[in-house]
């Protein structure tokens, strides 16, 4: 493999956002494609990975980013390290690459599903977790070699957390919350109390923690036996983070940076100069890092202040945003003329045969090609748009023959040959 980093030339620009003793800096990113997750280990060291296979790095606190070569080119929506040099980045189609020397060299992990990845939490080296489409959610004990299925869902899981080897929690659509008492082997669904899209988890300890989504800020003090409504609204929160039980921070769609200093009994909304959809937070050392579109914001000098006592409000109408969610995935119902065709969407083999519908697709452009003994096979190109479901028939040859016709005595340039000519297709 190739173990070149190729820096990624960027002008950077330090700009201050808020008030004095505030002090969000915004490094806007020369690049064409999106950034959807981030993690720091220290002050220094952290990665961002997003679209098309983008994984981004710096070792100088955020001063100069590079670009590092992953082994695929697929969307990554997570990615998660546990020091400077072991780290995983998840995304599209079953997606795992994992890194050993802080992303000099990615490699894929085979993974049990070709289900997008949307969230991946590792507490150590070797004892992680990662979720995504339809309930999916596998488990591993050896660092990624191999992976144990652990989902009794079939709910799209966005995000999940742990506090240690035992506890922790993920959320989803519908309101979904699953909690777990021993490590991921079985999960056991929470009352959310709400219909909404959830789209981040976070715990400051076994106890105490917060969820959001679409128009909710929920929190819980007991584990999650009961959540309850902090804050409501009509926008959609992507992700929420605090290093502490008074200190938090939640973001979301263009350019919502919520900040709490007592445990969430009020939010303000922070003037950053940006309009990207804000989509995951990160801590290293004292810096609290935000991703999101072409954007990576820091804040740096953050305090631990003290815990204050808790009450419920709402939030103030004026951080309201529209409704938008993370990821708007497609689906796609293929048919054929005659049924039972083999379909192969991407040059991958789904599995399924016609008619069946192929679900948890990413918008954009699909290569569908069916195949079927004595019938050949074709292709056909399909568009989809975001969140859209869309239903195709395709018509395959009636049959397919091969004939050959021998021809004896035929000269060429005055030398006897023979031709043999060879006729496939319909007919």
């Amino acid at each position: 493999m190739d173990t070149k980093v190729y820096a990624l030339a960027i002008g950077l620009m330090l700009i201050s956002l808020t008030g004095p003793g505030e002090g969000w800096q915004l490094f806007p990113q020369a690049i064409d494609e999106e950034i959807y997750a981030v993690c720091f280990v220290d002050e220094m060291r952290g990665w961002c990975v997003g679209s098309g296979g983008l994984i981004l790095a710096t070792v100088d606190g955020g001063r100069s980013w590079h670009r590092q070569r992953a082994p695929v080119d697929l969307d990554l929506f997570d990615v998660c390290f546990i020091n400077p040099n072991v780290g995983w980045a998840v995304g599209e189609g079953g997606t795992i690459i994992r890194t050993e020397n802080g992303g000099v060299t990615w490699v894929k992990v085979g993974a049990p599903t070709s289900r997008s990845l949307y969230a991946v939490h590792f507490i150590d080296d070797k004892t992680g977790w990662v979720a995504g489409g339809l309930g999916t959610m596998l488990q591993t004990t050896d660092g990624g070699e191999s992976w144990i299925e652990r989902g009794n869902v079939r709910v799209t899981i966005t995000d999940l957390f742990f506090v240690d080897d035992r506890t922790g929690w993920a959320v989803g659509i519908g309101g979904l919350i699953l909690h777990t008492e021993d490590g991921g082997l079985s999960w056991v669904k929470q009352e959310s109390g709400v219909q909404s899209f959830l789209y981040g988890v976070h715990f400051v300890d076994s106890n105490e923690g917060w969820a959001v989504g679409d128009g909710v800020i929920l929190h819980t003090v007991d584990g999650g036996r009961r959540w309850e409504v902090q804050a409501k609204g009509s926008w959609v929160l992507k992700s929420v983070y605090f290093p502490n039980p008074a200190l938090g921070w939640a973001v979301g769609n263009g350019g919502a940076l919520l900040r709490t200093t007592d445990g969430g009994r009020s939010w303000r909304r922070e003037r950053v100069a940006v309009e990207d959809d804000l989509l995951d937070i990160s801590q290293g050392g004292t810096k609290v890092w935000v991703v999101g579109g072409r954007s990576i914001l820091m804040e740096p000098n953050v305090p631990l202040p003290e815990r204050p006592a808790r009450t419920e409000v709402e939030l103030d109408e004026s951080v309201r945003m529209p409704y938008e969610p993370i990821v708007k995935l497609c689906s796609l119902r293929v048919n054929s003329v005659p049924e039972g065709a083999e379909i192969i969407l991407d040059d991958r083999p789904t599995g399924l045969k016609t008619p069946a519908l192929l679900e948890e697709l990413p918008p954009g452009r699909h290569v569908v090609k069916l195949v079927k003994t004595n019938h050949g096979h074709v292709e056909r190109a399909v568009f989809l748009r975001e969140g859209e479901s869309k239903e195709i028939e395709i018509r395959l040859p009636s049959r397919s023959k091969q004939i050959s016709i021998f021809a004896a005595g035929l000269t060429v340039a005055g030398i006897a040959a023979a031709a043999v000519y060879l006729f496939s297709g319909a007919f």
